[in-house]
């Protein structure tokens, strides 16, 4: 995007990454400028395993980016290897969703390994006259994508086979946006999930815990 701008050794330091011929997608960190100051933008946050950064075995990637708020890919750091691209049908936007990112991260998800390199791949410029500044969506990218008709059949069958647990993680989203309750508060977090559905609440803690 226009705001932002890359590293000099961006290129040569990531392309390094699709070495792995079956590796569709390499992404960092990044950083953030505001005021002229640079600071850290970190990708995923905590301790994920390597497993889950690279995405292997296909899809553990795709429960990091459902069920866990911190696992995070700069847009800015992100790079797609055209052939993989292609052979999903290009860059997937659910309907009446304004972003296109986390959508094709997750279809991707379902069909190549990931490649995470633990360095700044590019430069997030924020100011005051973004368009973004005033962009405010409660909707969750998933949210979008289950209501999709349109949603691409091989994202639909992995969906499909942790279903209770998707939809259950964002049944408790949603609750937490109307009761205005934080969602960082892990106990109603906890509660809420163990009540509502015990096996998927079991199923996802057991994830977040092995990530």
């Amino acid at each position: 995007e226009g705001d932002d701008y890359w590293p000099k050794n961006k290129l040569e330091n990531q392309i390094r990454g699709f070495s792995d011929t079956n590796v569709g997608v390499v992404w960092g960190d990044g950083e953030i400028l505001i005021d002229g100051k640079i600071s850290p933008l970190r990708g995923y946050t905590g301790n994920f395993q390597e497993s889950t950064l690279q995405n292997d075995p296909l899809g553990i990637g795709l429960k990091a980016l459902i069920f866990s708020h911190y696992f995070k890919m700069p847009t800015i750091s992100v790079m797609y290897r055209r052939e993989i691209l292609d052979s999903i049908g290009g860059f997937y936007q659910p309907a009446r969703c304004s972003w296109n990112d986390k959508s094709t991260w997750a279809v991707l998800a379902c069909v190549t390994k990931f490649a995470y390199l633990n360095q700044s791949l590019g430069i997030y410029r924020r100011h005051p006259s973004q368009v973004t500044n005033d962009w405010r969506d409660p909707k969750t990218t998933f949210e979008y994508i289950l209501d999709d008709k349109e949603c691409p059949q091989i994202l639909r069958a992995e969906l499909s086979k942790i279903e209770s647990e998707t939809r259950l993680f964002l049944a408790y989203r949603v609750f937490s946006r109307s009761a205005g309750i934080q969602k960082s508060s892990a106990l109603i977090n906890l509660v809420f999930k163990a009540v509502t559905s015990p096996i998927a609440a079991f199923n996802i803690m057991q994830f977040m815990l092995t990530k």
